[in-house]
């Protein structure tokens, strides 16, 4: 039976001017990059963001909604078509595992370096090139395995080994995600995650490189990713019978902590350990419970503070970790979220309120109870999912998950601006 509650503008929130005219998106968009900063910048730059305050106070006719309101979705029954599915056979020479996937997507891996190649002012490119290569082929002997695989891809591809490396440090620390573990009433665990990733034409390429990977160890899968070609590392992932994992970035923060971080994973030797996605990597590799994956998760000390979105196979088995680099700042759990049986996480504290300019929470939360239900299915955790603005301009693909099955679906998203589909008209730019 559709099930239709409708939102007045009364209950709008301010995030309806992301929704509406097209100076209002780009000065929202302006907005969130100044609050970003750190307190530095933000007195650097105060006078631009009050001049940018004060024209948006000002002029409330440019943010005025064009959609009054939103119907909530009812549950969609087609999902998306799967992603392509490729092999990683681990009995292989690293060397040789991603092969098939270099050669396939050469053109578009080599696309996404040479936006940061090119960034680089030419007189300088040849030299800093020099100095990745030197730099990082030092530092492989800290990622074990992993730097002939990268090796692997740049033989593949054409590319050098230190270019390859920081393409997968970059896809590790720059996610903006959706994650929810939800409990049947007979205590099934379900997955869900969006990822949203890049911004205009890269997030376009991002989404041609979206492909699904099967985890085969002594000629069995063990597991199951939806991931990009050129990356060694996890960010969403299943190993069956046991648990399923997605990584979300945790905000505020700033990418470039990330080299200050770096240089103090460096001085400890703990490269493997301390990026996120070879982590998680680990984790679902070599780990076959819930309970040994969310104590790795929560105690290995990290290069970036983060969230883990784990589920396993028992009625109980869900929690989101809210990480520090060193530790957990809170795990918190199924059956924890004052009666409600799902955990949602996008890229801020769950104790704190979510800033107004990037809310997804606050519409995902309307759609999962919308369902009136302590029952949800995997179409109704899709259905949230394809919600806009939880569906962006940045979302690149949908995974569900159910560990206890081995159920794994890895789904090429794409927020139309066009029509009604997803429910929820005009694509939100984050």
């Amino acid at each position: 039976q559709a099930r239709h509650n409708t939102i007045t503008p009364a209950q709008n929130t301010s995030n309806d001017c992301l929704h509406g005219r097209p100076f209002c998106i780009v000065s929202m968009q302006l907005l969130r990059i100044l609050i970003s900063r750190t307190v530095h910048n933000m007195i650097k730059y105060s006078v631009v963001c009050c001049a940018l305050l004060a024209v948006l106070v000002a002029t409330p006719a440019l943010c005025t909604p064009i959609i009054e309101q939103v119907e909530l979705p009812v549950p969609i029954a087609d999902y998306a078509p799967e992603l392509p599915l490729f092999t990683v056979d681990l009995s292989k020479a690293p060397e040789e595992r991603w092969t098939e996937i270099g050669t396939q997507y050469k053109d578009l891996i080599s696309k996404v370096v040479n936006l940061f190649v090119n960034a680089v002012p030419e007189s300088m490119r040849s030299k800093a090139l020099e100095m990745l290569d030197t730099k990082f082929e030092k530092e492989a002997k800290n990622v074990g395995e992993l730097a002939g695989e990268i090796q692997g891809l740049a033989d593949a591809t054409g590319l050098r080994f230190g270019e390859v490396f920081v393409l997968n440090v970059f896809y590790s620390i720059t996610p903006v995600c959706t994650s929810i573990v939800s409990q049947t009433s007979n205590g099934t665990i379900l997955h869900a995650r969006n990822l949203d990733f890049g911004f205009g034409s890269f997030t376009e390429d991002l989404r041609e490189m979206a492909l699904n990977v099967r985890w085969v160890q002594d000629g069995k899968e063990v597991a199951r990713a939806t991931t990009y070609a050129g990356f060694v590392g996890i960010l969403t992932a299943q190993r069956h019978g046991a648990f399923s994992l997605s990584i979300d970035e945790r905000k505020p923060g700033a990418v470039w902590k990330l080299f200050g971080n770096a240089y103090e994973a460096h001085k400890t030797g703990g490269y493997r350990d301390s990026f996120v996605a070879f982590l998680a990597r680990d984790v679902i590799l070599k780990e076959s419970t819930f309970d040994a994956a969310v104590d790795k998760l929560a105690n290995t000390t990290l290069i970036a503070q983060v969230y883990f979105i784990v589920a396993g196979t028992q009625r109980g088995e869900g929690c989101i970790i809210t990480r520090n680099r060193d530790g957990a700042a809170d795990v918190w759990r199924l059956g924890q979220n004052a009666g409600k049986d799902y955990i949602l996480e996008t890229n801020y504290d769950h104790w704190k309120k979510v800033p107004f300019y990037d809310d997804r929470r606050g519409p995902a939360t309307k759609v999962l109870d919308s369902f009136k239900s302590n029952d949800l299915t995997m179409e109704e955790l899709y259905t949230t999912l394809s919600y806009k603005p939880v569906m962006n301009l940045q979302t690149t693909y949908t995974a569900l998950m159910e560990p206890a099955t081995g159920y794994f679906r890895g789904m090429k998203r794409t927020c139309s601006t066009d029509g009604d589909e997803p429910k929820g008209k005009h694509c939100k730019i984050w």
